[in-house]
């Protein structure tokens, strides 16, 4: 899904104010829509294919319908943004907006291989304030919100990476085979599947 989001620089974030929600209430709804994905997965559901050609499921809608709901429950007058809803352009008069992909990764979903994920950003004003992801089946995941980040069901490094050179990136077996990647490998320490 392809933004004009930008990550905080040091000056965004001293004007964006605090998400105003718990990140208890934002990893509550995070782990309900992994709940939902896998549930499907267990059951193996079949595919069909959107306009654009790509792969959609029905862990796909109801994962999204859920998000939607429980999102706009948490933070009430957000705008919308999600690679599975009909895009309204009213979220661009919109201070707060959720930017979601309820499950990302749907190719390897319908292979079978637990390679997937849940993903949920919010920005203010066009600036990323907080985001969240999970892995379904494995349950490993983390969040940031204001300003905390925690970290579950996987072992984290003991320090932060300061430089792209340092950094480890966690991507899909698919991104490695399309090469999509392919230009990072020589910014990042290492690249995981």
């Amino acid at each position: 899904m392809k933004n004009s989001l930008r990550p905080p620089s040091a000056s965004a974030a001293e004007r964006a104010p605090n998400a105003p929600f718990r990140a208890e209430g934002l990893k509550q709804v995070l782990l309900s829509a992994a709940g939902i994905v896998r549930g499907h997965y267990e059951r193996r559901l079949d595919a069909t294919r959107k306009p654009d050609g790509s792969l959609l499921t029905e862990a796909d809608l109801q994962s999204n319908a859920f998000l939607k709901r429980a999102l706009l429950d948490l933070l009430p007058g957000a705008g919308w943004l999600s690679e599975e809803s009909t895009d309204d352009p009213d979220r661009l008069s919109r201070d707060w907006v959720w930017i979601v992909d309820p499950l990302d990764g749907t190719r390897e979903f319908i292979q079978g291989r637990p390679e997937f994920s849940v993903s949920i950003g919010l920005a203010y004003q066009q600036e990323v304030v907080a985001g969240a992801v999970v892995n379904p089946v494995t349950q490993e995941g983390g969040l940031a919100v204001n300003g905390a980040v925690e970290f579950w069901g996987w072992e984290t490094p003991g320090t932060e990476a300061k430089h792209l050179r340092d950094a480890v990136a966690a991507v899909s077996r698919s991104e490695v085979q399309d090469g999509s990647v392919k230009s990072c490998t020589g910014f990042l320490r290492e690249i995981r599947h």
